[in-house]
């Protein structure tokens, strides 16, 4: 138990890190930085990573890779996937007086939205992104996050 205490210290204490980190590292979006292509999708000029404009509804982080894989079928393109970490914090309008995103993008719920990348140490977590207060955290892959696929 003081193991598992010591390691969530830590954990809490990177996340801070990489939070900040990060806020200094992420400059505002340039205008014309997304492209609607009224196809349901928004085209990332600085990227080149195509996204999908909505949201799932709550799911595990299992569901959310289940999820994006299967909008091919109702998405254009292909190999649609969960975005990773450095990607889904990329959607977020640091110039904003409140965290939010392009305006391309319909609001989004307040909840933990999933990235691929997996949180060190503990197998079932993943970091994640919450667009209503641009926070950065960890979060059990069991509970209930959003997605928003990227390809």
């Amino acid at each position: 138990m003081k193991n598992l205490s010591k390691a969530l210290g830590l954990l809490l204490m990177l996340s801070a890190i990489l939070v900040m980190s990060d806020e200094r590292a992420h400059a505002a979006a340039p205008a014309g930085h997304f492209t609607d292509r009224g196809d349901g999708t928004v085209f990332d000029n600085l990227t080149g990573l195509t996204w999908e404009v909505d949201f799932s509804v709550p799911q595990t982080r299992a569901a959310a890779v289940t999820y994006c894989n299967g909008l091919t079928a109702t998405l254009p393109g292909a190999a649609w996937r969960v975005p990773t970490i450095l990607e889904l914090r990329s959607l977020i309008d640091d110039s904003a007086v409140t965290w939010m995103m392009d305006p391309l993008f319909p609001t989004t719920a307040t909840q933990q939205f999933w990235s691929a990348t997996r949180a060190a140490r503990f197998l079932t977590y993943s970091w994640t992104v919450d667009f209503s207060t641009g926070r950065v955290d960890v979060f059990d892959g069991t509970l209930l996050g959003r997605t928003r696929c990227v390809r």
